[in-house]
């Protein structure tokens, strides 16, 4: 599955990431996907939601290693694509 992010120059199409390769556990205290800047909550179901960044229905209260507090200043360039794919190990990536 793939998520399109338009930009004033183009639109750029990412892949997203599985569960596995981002970390996503289940609940967790504290740090959790309801409180990150890319969690967006379902309509029917405030207790779950989807991400640009990972695959699948999501949980508000589970987490992955990519949470980024909100309003924090980020690229989306730096956390999905190609560079984390770079980063994770190809073990990983074979066995999906």
């Amino acid at each position: 599955m793939s998520t399109k992010r338009t930009t004033r120059s183009s639109t750029k199409i990412y892949k997203k990431l599985t569960k596995k390769q981002s970390g996503y556990i289940g609940p967790h205290p504290g740090i959790r996907c309801g409180t990150c800047k890319y969690f967006f909550p379902d309509d029917e179901n405030p207790n779950t939601g989807h991400c640009p960044i990972v695959n699948g229905l999501l949980y508000e209260y589970s987490c992955c290693n990519l949470w980024t507090a909100p309003k924090t200043k980020t690229n989306i360039d730096f956390i999905c694509g190609r560079d984390i794919e770079d980063i994770l190990d190809p073990k990983i990536l074979a066995s999906e």
